[in-house]
């Protein structure tokens, strides 16, 4: 357990905003699998969240978890052209709309079309909660991202 009040004590001491994942996450798993967290770490953790989340609230920094999907590869067209479509795909998951609809129109608009008269298809290499996850869709066709 020293080396989560080393975690603690860093995050604390440096205000990395990623470092918070892997605090919860070592906490929750210690928890979950029924490890012995001596009580200074466990009131370490509880001061440390309190302290963030009042620093946060006074700096009026906003602060979200990661339960969205993050998109590594998009790629959209067919035949031998493909384009790259991730900044469409990420703009739709930071609007939260998860279940795609796959066209000429979700990527580029009416007169956007990478191959006229081929059959297109949609592939995304995504990650979430941890896992690394691959869906393909033809035109017309939907993906979620779930």
């Amino acid at each position: 357990m020293r080396g989560l009040c080393d975690i603690l004590q860093r995050v604390l001491e440096k205000w990395q905003l990623q470092a918070i994942g892997a605090v919860l996450a070592a906490l929750l798993s210690a928890a979950s699998f029924s490890l012995p967290i001596d009580k200074h770490t466990a009131r370490l953790g509880l001061l440390f969240l309190a302290a963030f989340s009042v620093f946060a609230s006074a700096s009026g920094l906003v602060f979200r978890f990661r339960l969205y999907p993050r998109i590594h590869c998009a790629r959209y067209g067919g035949g031998t052209r493909f384009d790259d479509v991730r900044k469409q795909i990420r703009r739709l998951v930071r609007l939260n709309q998860l279940h795609i609809l796959v066209d000429n129109q979700t990527f580029g608009g009416a007169d956007y079309d990478p191959c006229f008269g081929v059959p297109k298809s949609l592939t995304v290499e995504y990650s979430i909660h941890g896992y690394r996850k691959f869906k393909t869709a033809p035109e017309r066709g939907h993906i979620d991202l779930n």
